[in-house]
């Protein structure tokens, strides 16, 4: 099954429930690595999303010690400093390298910031996050993969969707064998933005919402159901919304279909997997799991009877803060780089995850299926040498 963090340990702990030391004894021995020596890490990027969803939630992790924060503007950083707690502040990212010394290095920005400072981080030895998309294109996420790579570093990007408890109970009803082989997936993702390109500049507003929103999905969609052979794709425009209907073929032999739209008037989203073995997973935004066709009561019939299923819900208490998936993919970037494991999404499967969404944009200009090369012959081969993947 696939290994999740953190821990239940460290979320009865993070909730309150126990104390440091129990939760340092039941936890397990990759996550007592960062529990016993906290990872140093630095921030480079003060904006909207750092400061709501990345900073407070590496502030309440007992995995980091936040050493150094930066950014152009020295009243953001002033202001995250305080705020989250971080030993220095600065406004040079070379100097912040040189005089802390981090051992991991959270980048959040733009597409071409990510590409860049990614690059400076990677040079300097340091672990590196970058926020999505890790790169304005999959040539440039590629080199930078590999530059982190030749460096003994698998990185992290950060598509959270599959770190995000609901997704995680999906794939291990996928690995547990009653659910058979993956039949087929459904998604759907409808945000209110975005509604420019100034701030991405990937070339229009429907590539920005693919490069920033719906490459959370095709992410989370890889992780549950493997590579893609093929993508067929088609945009709808009405004034200056737009939406897109995506079919795939995946190299197991299972078909998906995703629905993705702009400009709606709330954040939803919607993942559904289903196997041979006649059970359906639904996992909708991230917080209910209901699972059909999983009998719970004894005189249950199924068929076109009853519909037999059992349900999930994320509780009133959560240990992280804004969004689910963020805490944990930030704490698991802190394993990874204690441990050196490589957790995904690694920035190679960054690289796929940015391919698929050319690839889509590709086949709703050509209006022509697209056929995807191996995504596996995008890994590079020492990253299997840094341990295993997650």
């Amino acid at each position: 099954m696939a290994s999740s963090y953190p821990s239940p340990a460290l979320v009865r702990y993070l909730n309150g429930e126990t104390n440091y030391e129990e939760c340092f004894q039941a936890a397990p021995e990759e996550e007592r690595l960062v529990l016993r020596s906290p990872v140093k890490v630095a921030v480079v990027g003060c904006g909207r999303h750092s400061r709501s969803a990345l900073q407070p939630n590496l502030a309440r992790l007992p995995s980091f010690d936040l050493v150094g924060v930066c950014d152009t503007d020295q009243s953001l950083v002033s202001d995250c400093a305080r705020r989250f707690g971080a030993r220095a502040e600065y406004l040079d990212v070379g100097r912040m390298l040189d005089e802390c010394r981090p051992e991991a290095v959270v980048v959040v920005g733009t597409p071409q910031m990510h590409y860049d400072i990614g690059l400076e981080v990677a040079a300097s030895g340091a672990n590196v996050f970058v926020e999505k998309p890790p790169a304005p294109d999959s040539v440039r996420a590629r080199q930078l993969a590999e530059c982190a790579l030749a460096l003994g570093s698998a990185g992290m990007v950060g598509t959270m969707l599959r770190h995000t408890t609901a997704v995680r109970l999906v794939r291990d009803l996928i690995d547990g064998g009653d659910f058979g082989d993956r039949l087929f997936f459904s998604g759907r993702l409808f945000a209110p933005g975005p509604t420019s390109d100034d701030y991405y500049r990937l070339g229009s507003v429907p590539q920005a919402y693919l490069g920033a929103q719906a490459i959370h999905l095709l992410d989370c969609m890889r992780f549950l159901m493997g590579d893609t052979r093929e993508v067929s794709a088609r945009l709808g425009v009405a004034g200056d919304a737009f939406s897109f209907a995506v079919n795939f073929d995946f190299l197991n032999g299972a078909v998906g279909t995703l629905s993705l739209a702009t400009h709606t008037r709330a954040l939803e989203m919607e993942v559904v997997v289903g196997g041979s073995g006649g059970q359906v997973a639904i996992a909708t935004n991230v917080n209910h799991l209901r699972v059909l066709g999983s009998p719970v009561f004894r005189n249950s019939l199924g068929g076109y009877v009853d519909v037999p299923s059992k349900g999930w819900d994320q509780g009133y208490t959560y240990a992280g803060t804004l969004r689910h998936g963020y805490l944990e993919e930030l704490h698991s970037f802190a394993v990874s780089t204690r441990s050196m494991i490589p957790i995904g999404p690694t920035l190679s499967d960054g690289v796929v995850a940015l391919q698929m969404c050319e690839a889509i944009w590709d086949s709703c200009n050509s209006r022509k299926p697209v056929y995807l090369a191996n995504p596996q012959s995008l890994k590079v081969a020492n990253e299997t040498s840094l341990g295993r993947e997650v």
